[in-house]
């Protein structure tokens, strides 16, 4: 059997804007953005978090995570897109509702490229 190396992008999290129904004076920014350091703890936190999964791949690929942050600082985990539904389920078990330590914001949707890699 072979294992796999999960690698993280550098600064791969990135965020989208929450869309509101309020009307916002076009001049005033319209959402808040997460500082890099905050991304870089992020980051380190869930490649700490996913290191131990175990995942069965045959050649090497990239996976597509969404997640948000709860009220309480949860990992809460929108979307995990790939074609291996063991893959998507390991990692949904292995971040959802897990505390996350960086202070992130809460409701902002982020999204992490995980790069599976093939090893001996």
């Amino acid at each position: 059997m072979k294992t796999i190396k999960i690698f993280m992008l550098a600064f791969a999290i990135c965020s989208s804007a929450i869309l509101t129904a309020n009307s916002v004076d076009p001049t005033e920014p319209t959402s808040k953005t997460t500082s890099k350091e905050v991304k870089a703890s992020m980051n380190k936190q869930l490649v700490d978090l996913l290191s131990n999964s175990r995942f069965k791949v045959a050649q090497e690929t990239t996976v597509n995570i969404a997640f948000t942050v709860n009220s309480e600082n949860e990992i809460v985990v929108l979307n995990v897109k790939t074609d291996n539904a063991a893959i998507k389920n390991s990692i949904q078990n292995t971040l959802n509702y897990k505390e996350l330590k960086a202070k992130a914001i809460k409701g902002q949707t982020y999204f992490l490229p995980l790069r599976l890699v093939v090893t001996d």
